[in-house]
Order: structure tokens, then sequence, then C-alpha cells
């Protein structure tokens, strides 16, 4: 494995990370054999993003006796409602509870990193930062030894410039990916990070596993999306989603790929069209007030959309849907019998004030009712 410094006095890290939002609902062997492979290969940065128990407790499962390989990276502000949603929050009490649990259910002393979670709107960074914010409470976790850097999430280039030039960030978790290479003031970001000692966590390397699908006949692969975001300035890691130990494979193939195997130069202009609009199923949406998932749902519908596309070619296809769909979307006929119905929508709006991606979530609900409704 390739290692980098994370951050201001971070440790040394593997360039290949773990992601661990795809290991949710996944039976424990599952997650235990997914974060043995990363480990056993010195994909040591593990990103341990939600607060929802079970999760905890089978990520604990999978480093117990293996402490000395990770470099775990908590979030301030998971939480978990009671029906079992994902929920952000911003109240310390609370996070601090969340983090006490995290280190109980994965069974350690503290966590290398405390990061502060999506955080994409500027009143939003302003309450962390105030005086009582989470912000305070991390750096209070650092004196009480429970963490040892700061970082923070987000998805938007102006409220990430402000809080890494705040001075106190040793790490940022950012996009990076082939799709959004065009997003404007980007690499200006990643070289003030880099000038000022910031390490970045690149997250979505495969754009929520879009780059991955097949395209005008062919697809990236996992080394080529890889290369390109281990390539730009300033990164410290990236942590690609891995729901099993094979696909945990496929990104360590970076690591012993050749030149040729990992060029994306041929393809990037390809790229360069943003994702905006496109649903890449993060769950920031929620918690949606009428119980629904709405990440789970929007896949079914794209899946749906694009098997009753027929056999049109792809390029017809991706301009009648609309969305550069991924390889990981479940099969129209996954539905899930405890789902709450698309149809339940009261059309609050709340998700799309979330989103980091400005989908028109709404209106695919109407299209999810109404493809449910079909049948």
């Amino acid at each position: 494995m390739i290692n980098r410094k994370l951050g201001r006095g971070g440790p040394d890290v593997g360039v290949i990370g773990l992601g661990t939002e795809y290991l949710v609902g996944q039976p424990r062997q599952e997650v235990v054999a997914t974060l043995h492979e990363a480990l056993d290969n010195g994909a040591s940065y593990i990103d341990a993003l939600y607060a929802y128990p079970e999760y905890r407790d089978n990520v604990g499962a999978g480093l117990k006796g293996r402490r000395d390989q990770a470099v775990i990276a908590g979030h301030i502000g998971a939480a978990v409602t009671d029906d079992g949603q994902y929920r952000k929050t911003s109240d310390t009490a609370e996070c601090a509870r969340f983090w006490d649990d995290l280190l109980t259910r994965l069974g350690i002393d503290y966590a290398e990193v405390a990061v502060l979670q999506w955080i994409d709107a500027a009143r939003e960074l302003r309450q962390a930062m105030k005086p009582g914010g989470i912000l305070e409470l991390a750096q209070r976790l650092k004196e009480q030894g429970k963490a040892r850097l700061i970082g923070l999430s987000c998805h938007k280039v102006g409220i990430a410039r402000e809080a890494v030039e705040s001075g106190h960030l040793d790490m940022l978790m950012f996009p990076v990916n082939l799709a959004w290479n065009v997003i404007p003031g980007r690499n200006e970001l990643l070289q003030d990070c880099a000038e000022r000692g910031v390490g970045v966590v690149a997250m979505k390397p495969y754009a929520g596993s879009r780059l991955l699908a097949p395209r005008e006949g062919r697809c990236l692969t996992p080394a080529q999306c890889l290369s390109y975001v281990l390539d730009q300035q300033g990164i410290t890691c990236a942590v690609p989603g891995a729901k099993n130990a094979e696909e945990m494979r496929a990104a360590l193939s970076y690591v012993t790929a050749s030149a040729t195997e990992r060029d994306y130069g041929s393809v990037l202009a390809e790229y360069q069209e943003e994702l905006r609009g496109n649903c890449v199923y993060c769950n920031h949406c929620l918690p949606c007030p009428a119980g629904i998932d709405i990440g789970y749902t929007l896949r079914r519908l794209d899946t749906a959309r694009l098997q009753r596309a027929g056999g049109r070619r792809l390029s017809e296809r991706k301009e009648r849907l609309e969305f550069y769909y991924g390889a990981d979307a479940p099969s129209f006929r996954s539905y899930r019998a405890d789902t709450v119905s698309a149809s339940a929508c009261t059309e609050c709006g709340a998700c799309e004030s979330r989103c980091p991606f400005e989908v028109e979530v709404i209106a695919k609900m109407r299209q999810a009712a109404e493809l449910a409704g079909q049948g």
C-alpha cells in the first residue's frame, strides 16, 4: 500500500481507504470480511459514517483485534430517529452521546478523526463554529483523548473554503471524481488545503457507482477512477464505498495496477458534465417526515426507468432517463414490503432543502408513485 500523511501531525494512512455506507444492512460476516480485506491490504482509513446500532456493532466486530491497523473517522452530527432513520443533529449533548456510543460499539477508546458531518450552508458552518457548537465539542473530545484530529465533510466549495480558512481543521472530506472535474473553485480549494496542511479525504470517487457503469460500450475501472482522484493535489486518500470484500478488492487493484491500467486521460473529457440534479443515493435528504427511504426509492425508480427503456442504444437511454445511472442499483422487483410508498410524500420540500446535488426529489417521488401504480 502507498501511504500519505493525514493532515497536520496526523498518522500515515493508505491512499485507499474504506467508506462504509454500503455496509449498512449487510450481514455481519460480510461486514467483517470487507473490513478485513481492507485492513489486510493496508487500506487503513475507515470512515464510520452512520449511527445505526447494528451497523456500528458490525463494524466493531470487524475491528476486533485489528485496532492497531485502523485509522478511524467518526462523525459528529450523525444520529438516528426513533423509527430507525438517519438524522443529522447539531445538539452537542446528543452528539456527545452518539460519539460515546460509537466508541463503545466499535470497541475503541478513541477515533483518530472527529468529522463535523455534512456542513453545506453558511448558517450551518456558523452554528457549528459558534461557542457551544459542535466544533467546540470536537475540541473537547480531543482534550479528553476521545479524538485526535478534527475534520469536516462538505459538498460545497465556498463553504469548504471558509471552513479550511478558519484554521480549525486538520482534515476535509470532499467529493472528488472524474465526473465533477469542472466544479468551479475546486482546484483552488485543494491547493489551499495543501498549503495549510489540511489533509483531504476524497469521498464519492466513483460518483455513486455511476462511473463504473457501462457507457458507450465500455466502462471505467476502479483503478482509473482512483488514479484520477489520487493524482489531484492535496488528496491524502480516497474512500470508495464497498458492500463486500470483492468490491474492496476491486478498489485495492489500484495499488498493483500498471500505468496503462491506471490511465484515464482518454475519457476525462467525456465526464466533464457534472451530475448536478442526479441522485447519488447518499441519503443526506433524510429524515423524511413521512418515513420514506428516499435513496432506496429513487434507486428503484432509476432502475425501473432504465429497464423500461428496452433495447435502445445507451446514448438514447441516457438522454431519456436524464441521469448517469449506476451499476449498483436495485432491481425494480426488489421491493421491500416494509418500505413506505412514494405516494406517502407530502411534498413538504424538506428533502430538497437538504440535498447537496439539487435533485428534484418531489417530482421524482411523483414519478415513483405513478410507476408503482402501474405495477
